[in-house]
């Protein structure tokens, strides 16, 4: 599985969400790429430690994606 993860703005209220997602999806060998910006947040945060490949725009985005993940912003 192949999933995008994009993240509007960081909250410490969803810092234990993104840390439940990202354990799940690793225990689970799933492929991610992050938008470079949450990325940067994510390493400031200290939430990851591992290096992801990433993304700046949708258009980067192909039909070999099975997901998208969308964290923060107005739901």
């Amino acid at each position: 599985m192949k999933i995008a993860i994009y993240g509007q703005y960081y909250q410490n209220s969803t810092e234990p969400i993104i840390k439940d997602i990202f354990a799940f999806l690793i225990k689970n060998n799933v492929e991610m790429i992050i938008e470079s910006y949450f990325l940067e947040i994510l390493f400031e945060k200290k939430l990851i430690k591992k290096e992801y490949p990433t993304f700046e725009s949708h258009t980067e985005l192909d039909s070999s994606f099975d997901v998208l993940i969308s964290i923060g912003g107005d739901g």
